[in-house]
C-alpha cells in the first residue's frame, strides 16, 4: 500500500509524520499529540496547524483540535479553535478536503459553530483558499484571505 497522494495545497509545505497500520495510514497531530486517520480533510487540517504554529507563531497550548460544540442541543466538532488569553475563542477554523468547494454551506456551517463559540474571527479553508470573517458587536464582515496575526498581548500572557 502506498501513501495517499493528496493535492499540493496553497499553504506552505510541511513535514508530516505518517505511518501505516492495520486500518490504513495515520498522521501525527502535534496539537492533540496523537495519531489520527490520514484523510483528505486531515491533510488540510495538518497543513493549517503547521501554518499557524510555524509561520504565524500561534501558541500550541491554546490551539484545540476537534473541539466539541453544542449546536441546537446536538454535539458537533469544530476543526480548530484558537483561544486568546482569558480563555475566549480568538479564531475558529473549519477545514474541508481540497476537492470540497467553499461556498454558502461551508460558511454557514462555521458561522453556526461561531454563534455558540463567539470567536473574534472565523474561517473556512479547503487548503486551496481561505476565507476569514470578523465578528463584532454590529455583525459579521468578510475580513480577508489569511488568518489574522495572533495578538501580542495574548502571547505575552503565556510566556
Amino acid at each position: 500500500m502506498s501513501i495517499p497522494n493528496y493535492p499540493q495545497l496553497a499553504l506552505p509545505p510541511c513535514q508530516l509524520q505518517i505511518r501505516e497500520g492495520r486500518g490504513g495510514f495515520s498522521v501525527y497531530d502535534e496539537c492533540r499529540m496523537l495519531w489520527v486517520a490520514f484523510t483528505p480533510e486531515e491533510w488540510v487540517r495538518q497543513h493549517v496547524l503547521h501554518y499557524l504554529l510555524y509561520q504565524k507563531s500561534y501558541p500550541r497550548l491554546l490551539i484545540h483540535v476537534e473541539e466539541r460544540v453544542m449546536v441546537n442541543g446536538q454535539p458537533q466538532r469544530a476543526d480548530i479553535v484558537v483561544y486568546g488569553r482569558n480563555t475566549k475563542p480568538f479564531l475558529l477554523i473549519e477545514c474541508k478536503a481540497a476537492h470540497i468547494a467553499i461556498g454558502e454551506d461551508t460558511i454557514w456551517q462555521v458561522a453556526t459553530y461561531n454563534s455558540v463559540l463567539k470567536a473574534a474571527y472565523f474561517a473556512v479553508t479547503n487548503g486551496m483558499g481561505i476565507g476569514v470573517f470578523q465578528t463584532t458587536d454590529t455583525g459579521v464582515s468578510y475580513w480577508g484571505t489569511d488568518f489574522p496575526e495572533y495578538p501580542k498581548r495574548a502571547m505575552e500572557a503565556i510566556e
